[in-house]
């Protein structure tokens, strides 16, 4: 039997504490002024400009940047082709496999062939692939350009990917999957990528079955598919002119076919509600990897170059806040950062760290308390100089690394960046104001909608992360586990023994009404709230709940139509999807009435307890809504009921009622008619951000059938 529910609306009070520091900038002072007791100030940022490149096409549409660049007499050439891993489909793996297997044999060179030739010449070949992309480069002397060349050339257009090589890579690959079944930070990297990414294609990783499924054919075809001038860009840095290498690329590239260009993929990113926690088992471990997780735009967005400076405050290294409070004021890790992974498409920023295991909640909630203050307190202009700083000083060193310079360049291409973001990316960073850090924080980062995912030993942390949110265990497949075994009773049986142990078939037949009254006890942190609690409910699915205390008083009023809400605040009639589910959850002794109702009970399974087996089920009304109900396996009494409710700021979180104390009460005055058990103690708890709510009610009395008009049900 289920009871009737009742809503709590608690109101939070917010303290917001500004912090602000005083001084003056000085531009010229006299020796004599100066304070040695005090470092001094930095000096402004100096002026720099992103190096000047060539960006043009050749005759065949392939887009071409040039970087001239005298530093060192060398030669870089760098081929992206739009793609990567995303359009994999169910062969997870595919686009590594091309990107590996190229400079490992064409129609002149061998595996080994390559790899002497480039040695010879001391020249770097590599190929690798990203979500978003598959690149080829070659690095070597300048003075050998043409080798360069033919080297670079054949492997990119005249692949044989031989089958012995890929039988290679396969080997390697399905080790690699193994291997990353036993590193924490492996797991917690696709688990957050999981989480963030939903069905998206960018959420695809590899596994022994589709790596093993790869042929010689798939490559053949991916490379067919999307190499072409179309979807490429190539990037060359080095001791040339670029009036004298643009024709000689053209003569090396300009017969390269056009193509289609790679579509964009339409699936859409989910957007976390409330706070959810995804665990991933690794039994035995000591540590867990920790990460806060939520959505992020896509890279091309103009303002990730300010947002760079809001992430640095919050986790850019050892002067960030994570780093600052969870290794230097608790101990409770070597490093806490943020990282942004943005995207073609999309991204998603976290916060991360590795702590023992006997502090991963209290490490989870100092992580999210640092989001929550750099969204409401403006930074000190001290800690904003510091890290713009530190975020200009090393783009200015990044600057002296050419090949840096190229894959920035073909970022263009490859994120549908702007041409101007990194030239103006120091003077970006460098103008932020306290109030535009804030604006910026409240913008991208959220301490409420995320996702938590954690890799670690279960057994050890699983409970203590159900304070956040509710807990879905992955296996290291990133498979969800059940700790449910396979029930031993089908809905039917289960609920002909718990009609049973209430009083009886012919009992509940009788009970068409119900009143309770009793006391109630409101919990939160600092504070405690006595009151009386007070519900009525007729068949079908008619309610009146009055609940006083002395400083807050609620009334609820459902006529099997209508549903209106009375409290401080004035009276709210409910609508929508909102009166749907309360009508759902007023039916009078639902589980009695599950088919004139339109409701089904769905048993789960069975958990094991201290002292014996419970019955885990689900209760789903027709709208959809899902309850999920608990009965003990040895009394087959209803003890636990959960139900997701939404809270004030439009979040969902699951409140939990438990039953206890069931007692015998009359169905009349005639004692042939028996009686029925009912619970006289009922818990209900109720997450609110950082604190749960506790709703104790003990019974007082109970009245089955008294005579309830129907005005009673009808807001006056």
């Amino acid at each position: 039997m289920k009871l009737k529910n009742f809503f709590f609306t608690s109101i939070a009070i917010a303290i917001v504490t500004a912090l602000s520091s005083c001084g003056a900038n000085q531009t010229a002072v006299s020796t004599a002024s100066i304070d040695r007791s005090k470092p001094p100030l930095p000096d402004a940022a100096p002026q720099v400009s992103f190096p000047e490149f060539l960006d043009t096409t050749l005759s065949n549409g392939l887009r071409v940047f040039l970087i001239e660049s005298n530093q060192k007499p060398t030669l870089t050439m760098r081929m992206v082709i739009r793609g990567g891993s995303s359009f994999d489909g169910d062969k997870s793996g595919l686009a590594d496999a091309v990107s590996t297997l190229l400079g490992k044999g064409s129609q002149k060179r061998t595996a080994l062939q390559f790899a002497k030739e480039g040695d010879y010449i001391g020249a770097s070949f590599g190929a690798g692939s990203s979500d978003d992309a598959v690149f080829v480069n070659i690095s070597g002397l300048s003075r050998h350009q043409d080798k360069l060349f033919d080297i670079f050339t054949d492997a990119l257009f005249n692949p044989t990917f031989p089958e012995d090589e890929l039988e290679k890579f396969k080997r390697q690959a399905v080790s690699g999957v193994q291997t990353r079944r036993r590193t924490p930070g492996a797991l917690a990297s696709i688990l957050s990528t999981q989480v963030a990414f939903g069905k998206h294609p960018y959420a695809n990783f590899d596994d022994e079955a589709s790596i093993s499924s790869i042929s010689q054919k798939d490559v053949q075809t991916y490379y067919a598919r999307f190499f072409n001038a179309s979807n490429a860009s190539l990037a060359v840095v080095g001791d040339f002119k670029a009036s004298e290498m643009l024709p000689l690329l053209e003569k090396q590239f300009g017969s390269w076919k056009a193509g289609e260009p790679a579509p964009e993929v339409a699936n859409e990113f989910p957007i976390p509600d409330g706070i959810s926690v995804h665990l991933v088992d690794l039994p035995g471990a000591v540590q867990s990897s920790v990460s806060v997780v939520m959505p992020a735009s896509a890279r091309r967005n103009p303002e990730l170059a300010e947002f760079s400076l809001v992430s640095s405050i919050l986790g850019g290294g050892f002067s960030g806040r994570l780093f600052q409070n969870l290794r230097e004021k608790h101990g409770w890790t070597y490093g806490a950062y943020t990282n942004g992974n943005y995207y073609r498409q999309g991204g998603f920023f976290s916060a991360t760290a590795e702590v023992r295991n006997v502090v991963t909640d209290s490490a989870i909630t100092e992580i999210l308390s640092e989001i929550k203050r750099i969204r409401t307190e403006p930074v000190p202009q001290n800690e904003l100089v510091l890290q713009q700083e530190y975020l200009s000083g090393n783009y200015l060193l990044s600057l002296e690394n050419p090949e840096r310079t190229l894959v920035r360049a073909q970022d263009i291409t490859v994120f549908g960046i702007s041409k101007d973001y990194y030239k103006t990316y120091v003077k970006k960073v460098s103008s932020l104001t306290s109030e535009r850090v804030l604006e910026l924080a409240q913008k991208y980062l959220s301490a409420k909608n995320v996702y938590i995912t954690v890799v670690g030993d279960a057994k050890e942390i699983k409970s203590k992360l159900e304070k956040f949110g509710k807990v879905t265990v992955y296996n290291t497949d990133f498979e969800p586990l059940s700790d449910l075994l396979p029930p031993a009773l089908s809905s039917e049986a289960l609920l002909e023994n718990h009609f049973k142990a209430l009083g009886g078939v012919a009992s509940l037949k009788k009970m068409n009404s119900r009143e309770m009254k009793g006391k109630v006890t409101i919990e939160f942190p600092g504070r405690s709230l006595d009151g009386t609690l007070e519900m009525k409910e007729k068949s079908p699915n008619k309610s009146y709940t009055k609940l006083i205390t002395p400083v807050i008083s609620q009334e609820i009023y459902v006529n099997g139509k209508r549903a209106v809400d009375v409290s401080p605040r004035g009276s709210n009639e409910l609508s929508g999807k909102e009166l749907t589910e309360r009508l759902e959850s007023s039916i009078f002794n639902v589980l009695f009435r599950l088919k004139e109702n339109g409701v089904s009970l769905k048993v789960l399974g069975m958990k094991p307890t201290g002292e014996g087996m419970n019955y885990h089920t689900e209760l789903i009304y027709p709208s959809g809504k899902v309850d999920q109900l608990v009965f003990d396996g040895n009394s087959f009494m209803l003890i636990e009921q959960i139900t997701k409710q939404s809270t004030p700021q439009g979040t969902e979180v699951e409140a939990k009622l438990q039953y206890s104390d069931y007692r015998p009460v009359q169905v009349s005055k005639n004692k042939k008619d028996g009686t029925i058990l009912l619970p006289y103690k009922l818990v209900r708890t109720v997450p609110q951000g950082q604190f749960t709510l506790v709703i104790t009610s003990t019974v007082e009395s109970y009245t089955i059938n008294p005579t309830l008009k129907d005005d009673i049900f009808e807001k006056k």
